[in-house]
């Protein structure tokens, strides 16, 4: 049984913060990145933070990504229904800390260009016969950045 409470948040980052932000990112970097990057980095790095975890601690963000694109052959017309696949992204909670907001998006687009690959693994079976974890099933495959 964990030892944690789990309690509700609700965080209001308006439409006019994002898109000042991805402007503000684009400019610095001539990258672009989307609404869901920046608000997934922005809550990641800063949550990390305010919970001021002991050194060196491994945190997490996972998120779902939709392969419906990604289906071969591809899904029959008609078909009302979701394909996704988890996405994990893995760091020592002082890489997060200390990290740029600009490099804790990097990470997260990262993660998600291995997408195909991993959700190409896993339709092959892949997983299973190499005896890694299945990364529909918690803990999930893991993208790993800044541990030393």
């Amino acid at each position: 049984m964990p030892t944690y409470k789990l309690e509700h948040a609700n965080i209001d980052l308006s439409m006019d913060r994002i898109n000042q932000l991805k402007r503000q990112f684009n400019e610095s970097t001539g990258l672009t990145f989307s609404a869901f990057e920046i608000v997934a980095a922005s809550f990641w790095s800063r949550r990390t933070k305010a919970i001021k975890f002991e050194r060196n601690t491994e945190v997490k963000l996972v998120f779902f990504a939709n392969c419906r694109q990604m289906l071969d052959p591809p899904l029959p017309k008609g078909f009302y229904g979701n394909c996704f696949f988890p996405v994990t992204i893995t760091s020592s909670s002082d890489w997060v800390e200390t990290a740029s907001d600009v490099d804790v998006l990097k990470l997260i687009q990262e993660a998600k260009t291995k997408l195909a690959v991993e959700f190409g693994k896993f339709m092959e079976g892949d997983y299973m016969r190499n005896g890694d974890e299945n990364p529909v099933a918690p803990p999930v495959r893991d993208v790993v950045h800044g541990r030393s």
